[in-house]
């Protein structure tokens, strides 16, 4: 029985994510790793998002941690996380690629790898509340 063209594209979309993205990036073997301070997306925003935004950072160390702690989305899980109206931009090169990275304050990470597909990484744990704005909980 002949599979059609579009069985076969989409069983290859399956396994390609898996080949070229968090899958098969050692987070402790990054190098040039560059992280900006985070940015306010509305300045209209209230007293307290300015404040929480301006304070929050990530070490070298503490990026790293985040980055183990969060799990491989082959989709960005942006109706599962709160969105935080603040952001983390950085870079790294990992194995002859330059990848930059979103860190959104509700737990989301968008990483692009040269011209590669992005793709992201969502952190839910318990432990990952420390490094966010808004920990994960469901959305409940």
């Amino acid at each position: 029985m002949m599979t059609s063209l579009s069985t076969k594209l989409f069983a290859l979309s399956a396994i390609v994510p898996l080949f070229c993205s968090a899958q098969t990036i050692d987070f402790s073997k990054i190098e040039n790793l560059t992280i900006q301070e985070s940015k306010l997306l509305d300045t209209n925003d209230s007293q307290e998002w300015q404040t929480s935004c301006k304070s929050w950072r990530f070490s070298a160390k503490t990026l790293i941690e985040f980055f183990k702690l969060s799990e491989y989305e082959r989709y960005n899980p942006y109706e599962a996380f709160y969105q935080a109206p603040c952001e983390i931009w950085g870079s790294f090169a990992y194995k002859g690629k330059h990848c930059v990275f979103l860190i959104n304050g509700g737990g989301i990470t968008e990483i692009s790898c040269d011209d590669e597909e992005p793709f992201w990484l969502g952190c839910s744990r318990q432990e990952c509340g420390r490094y966010v704005l808004i920990p994960y909980d469901g959305l409940e």
